[in-house]
Protein backbone atom coordinates (compact mmCIF):
# COMPACT_ATOMS: atom_id res chain seq x y z
CA UNK A 1 0.00 0.00 0.00
CA UNK A 2 1.28 3.39 -0.91
CA UNK A 3 1.79 6.39 1.73
CA UNK A 4 -1.09 7.95 -0.43
CA UNK A 5 -3.56 4.60 -0.18
CA UNK A 6 -2.32 4.75 3.55
CA UNK A 7 -3.27 8.63 4.32
CA UNK A 8 -6.89 7.95 2.66
CA UNK A 9 -7.32 4.66 4.58
CA UNK A 10 -6.82 7.26 7.91
CA UNK A 11 -8.67 9.87 6.87
CA UNK A 12 -11.84 7.63 5.86
CA UNK A 13 -11.40 5.93 9.35
CA UNK A 14 -11.20 9.00 11.03
CA UNK A 15 -14.21 10.30 9.67
CA UNK A 16 -16.02 7.30 10.31
CA UNK A 17 -14.92 7.67 14.06
CA UNK A 18 -16.29 10.82 13.99
CA UNK A 19 -19.69 9.78 12.81
CA UNK A 20 -19.94 6.98 15.36
CA UNK A 21 -19.21 9.84 17.72
CA UNK A 22 -21.63 12.32 16.70
CA UNK A 23 -24.22 9.18 16.62
CA UNK A 24 -23.76 8.45 20.16
CA UNK A 25 -23.87 11.61 21.42
CA UNK A 26 -27.17 12.53 19.72
CA UNK A 27 -28.63 9.12 21.23
CA UNK A 28 -27.16 9.55 24.34
CA UNK A 29 -28.13 12.87 24.92
CA UNK A 30 -29.86 13.95 28.71
CA UNK A 31 -33.29 14.33 26.99
CA UNK A 32 -33.19 11.28 24.64
CA UNK A 33 -34.17 8.44 27.08
CA UNK A 34 -36.61 10.73 28.85
CA UNK A 35 -39.66 10.60 26.62
CA UNK A 36 -39.94 6.75 26.17
CA UNK A 37 -42.58 6.79 23.62
CA UNK A 38 -44.53 9.39 22.27
CA UNK A 39 -47.37 6.78 21.39
CA UNK A 40 -47.05 4.56 23.80
CA UNK A 41 -49.47 1.26 23.53
CA UNK A 42 -52.46 1.30 25.78
CA UNK A 43 -55.29 3.17 27.59
CA UNK A 44 -56.50 3.48 30.72
CA UNK A 45 -58.42 0.42 31.25
CA UNK A 46 -61.78 0.01 33.31
CA UNK A 47 -61.50 -1.55 36.57
CA UNK A 48 -63.15 -1.42 40.36
CA UNK A 49 -60.44 0.30 42.84
CA UNK A 50 -60.74 2.37 45.97
CA UNK A 51 -60.17 5.96 46.80
CA UNK A 52 -58.20 6.91 49.83
CA UNK A 53 -61.00 8.03 51.20
CA UNK A 54 -62.65 4.81 51.33
CA UNK A 55 -64.69 5.65 48.46
CA UNK A 56 -65.32 2.46 46.25
CA UNK A 57 -64.77 3.89 42.19
CA UNK A 58 -63.91 2.85 38.86
CA UNK A 59 -60.85 3.81 36.69
CA UNK A 60 -63.32 4.48 33.98
CA UNK A 61 -64.61 7.72 35.79
CA UNK A 62 -61.32 8.98 35.23
CA UNK A 63 -62.34 9.23 31.58
CA UNK A 64 -63.53 13.07 29.99
CA UNK A 65 -60.01 14.77 31.44
CA UNK A 66 -56.52 14.64 31.10
CA UNK A 67 -54.74 11.77 33.39
CA UNK A 68 -50.98 12.27 34.75
CA UNK A 69 -50.73 8.41 36.26
CA UNK A 70 -47.94 7.02 38.33
CA UNK A 71 -47.56 3.72 40.37
CA UNK A 72 -45.92 3.90 44.04
CA UNK A 73 -46.40 1.94 47.58
CA UNK A 74 -46.31 3.93 50.60
CA UNK A 75 -43.98 2.00 52.36
CA UNK A 76 -41.57 2.41 49.52
CA UNK A 77 -38.22 4.09 50.72
CA UNK A 78 -36.72 4.87 47.11
CA UNK A 79 -38.09 6.53 44.16
CA UNK A 80 -41.34 6.46 45.38
CA UNK A 81 -41.32 9.71 47.59
CA UNK A 82 -39.16 11.43 44.84
CA UNK A 83 -41.83 10.87 42.69
CA UNK A 84 -44.63 11.86 44.75
CA UNK A 85 -42.47 15.61 44.74
CA UNK A 86 -42.28 15.48 41.27
CA UNK A 87 -46.21 14.64 41.01
CA UNK A 88 -46.84 17.73 44.10
CA UNK A 89 -45.07 19.99 41.66
CA UNK A 90 -47.35 19.23 38.44
CA UNK A 91 -50.68 19.75 41.32
CA UNK A 92 -49.04 23.16 42.01
CA UNK A 93 -48.50 24.34 38.24
CA UNK A 94 -51.61 23.13 36.84
CA UNK A 95 -53.55 24.22 39.25
CA UNK A 96 -56.04 26.20 37.02
CA UNK A 97 -56.39 23.26 34.82
CA UNK A 98 -59.23 21.45 35.66
CA UNK A 99 -59.08 19.49 32.85
CA UNK A 100 -55.93 17.23 34.12
CA UNK A 101 -55.85 15.05 36.60
CA UNK A 102 -53.30 13.19 38.53
CA UNK A 103 -53.13 9.45 39.73
CA UNK A 104 -51.12 7.63 41.82
CA UNK A 105 -52.06 3.85 42.03
CA UNK A 106 -50.64 1.50 44.58
CA UNK A 107 -48.56 -1.62 43.84
CA UNK A 108 -49.10 -2.51 47.09
CA UNK A 109 -52.73 -2.69 47.53
CA UNK A 110 -52.35 -5.71 50.69
CA UNK A 111 -50.61 -3.19 53.09
CA UNK A 112 -51.94 0.20 51.20
CA UNK A 113 -55.64 -0.10 52.96
CA UNK A 114 -57.55 3.76 52.82
CA UNK A 115 -56.15 5.00 56.32
CA UNK A 116 -52.32 4.32 55.23
CA UNK A 117 -52.91 5.91 51.38
CA UNK A 118 -54.45 8.74 53.63
CA UNK A 119 -52.08 9.31 55.46
CA UNK A 120 -49.71 8.99 52.92
CA UNK A 121 -51.33 11.46 50.82
CA UNK A 122 -51.87 14.20 53.79
CA UNK A 123 -48.24 13.70 54.04
CA UNK A 124 -47.35 14.56 50.18
CA UNK A 125 -49.90 17.77 49.50
CA UNK A 126 -52.23 15.34 47.35
CA UNK A 127 -55.25 17.72 46.50
CA UNK A 128 -58.51 15.49 47.52
CA UNK A 129 -59.87 16.27 44.46
CA UNK A 130 -57.21 16.62 41.76
CA UNK A 131 -54.79 14.19 42.86
CA UNK A 132 -56.32 10.68 43.66
CA UNK A 133 -54.42 7.86 45.47
CA UNK A 134 -56.32 4.39 44.44
CA UNK A 135 -55.87 0.99 45.55
CA UNK A 136 -56.69 -1.94 43.02
CA UNK A 137 -56.77 -5.73 43.21
CA UNK A 138 -53.38 -7.02 41.91
CA UNK A 139 -54.87 -8.79 39.27
CA UNK A 140 -56.56 -5.62 37.55
CA UNK A 141 -52.98 -4.07 38.48
CA UNK A 142 -51.31 -6.48 36.67
CA UNK A 143 -53.99 -6.49 33.71
CA UNK A 144 -53.52 -2.57 33.85
CA UNK A 145 -49.12 -2.69 34.11
CA UNK A 146 -48.04 -5.40 32.07
CA UNK A 147 -50.83 -6.65 29.88
CA UNK A 148 -51.86 -2.88 28.38
CA UNK A 149 -49.29 -0.74 29.17
CA UNK A 150 -45.89 -2.75 28.81
CA UNK A 151 -44.60 -1.07 32.17
CA UNK A 152 -44.00 -3.90 34.22
CA UNK A 153 -42.60 -7.76 33.33
CA UNK A 154 -45.09 -10.87 34.32
CA UNK A 155 -42.53 -12.05 36.73
CA UNK A 156 -41.73 -8.85 39.24
CA UNK A 157 -41.90 -9.16 42.41
CA UNK A 158 -43.38 -5.60 42.87
CA UNK A 159 -45.04 -3.71 40.24
CA UNK A 160 -43.44 -0.86 40.13
CA UNK A 161 -41.93 2.08 37.70
CA UNK A 162 -40.50 5.19 37.79
CA UNK A 163 -42.56 6.45 34.52
CA UNK A 164 -45.39 8.80 34.45
CA UNK A 165 -47.73 7.90 32.18
CA UNK A 166 -50.05 10.59 29.81
CA UNK A 167 -54.08 9.70 28.86
CA UNK A 168 -55.95 11.82 26.89
CA UNK A 169 -59.63 11.77 27.86
CA UNK A 170 -60.89 9.08 25.96
CA UNK A 171 -58.32 7.12 28.02
CA UNK A 172 -55.57 6.47 25.07
CA UNK A 173 -52.15 6.24 26.31
CA UNK A 174 -50.70 9.29 24.27
CA UNK A 175 -46.60 10.10 26.07
CA UNK A 176 -44.45 8.24 28.59
CA UNK A 177 -42.14 10.26 30.76
CA UNK A 178 -39.38 10.21 33.13
CA UNK A 179 -39.60 12.97 36.03
CA UNK A 180 -36.69 11.20 38.00
CA UNK A 181 -34.24 11.85 34.87
CA UNK A 182 -35.28 14.68 33.01
CA UNK A 183 -36.22 18.29 34.53
CA UNK A 184 -38.09 19.56 32.19
CA UNK A 185 -40.66 16.55 32.21
CA UNK A 186 -43.33 19.14 33.07
CA UNK A 187 -43.02 21.53 30.61
CA UNK A 188 -43.13 18.28 27.92
CA UNK A 189 -46.53 17.67 29.60
CA UNK A 190 -48.12 20.79 29.49
CA UNK A 191 -46.75 21.05 25.82
CA UNK A 192 -48.22 17.62 25.31
CA UNK A 193 -51.74 18.44 26.61
CA UNK A 194 -51.86 21.76 24.89
CA UNK A 195 -51.19 20.44 21.52
CA UNK A 196 -54.00 18.06 22.06
CA UNK A 197 -56.21 20.17 23.37
CA UNK A 198 -55.82 22.23 20.47
CA UNK A 199 -56.61 19.64 18.42
CA UNK A 200 -59.56 18.62 20.00
CA UNK A 201 -58.27 15.77 22.00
Amino acid sequence: MTSRSRTLVWIVAIAALGGVIGWGARMFRPDAAVRVSTAPRGRLIDFACVERSGRAMRTGELLGRFVVADFVFTSCSGVCPALAKEMKKLQDVTADRDDLRMVSFSVDPDRDQPAAMAKYADEHGFDKDRWLFLRAEIADLKAFMVGELGLAAPTDIVLHTDRFVLFDPTGAACAIYSPLDDPGWRTKLLADVDRMRAAGR
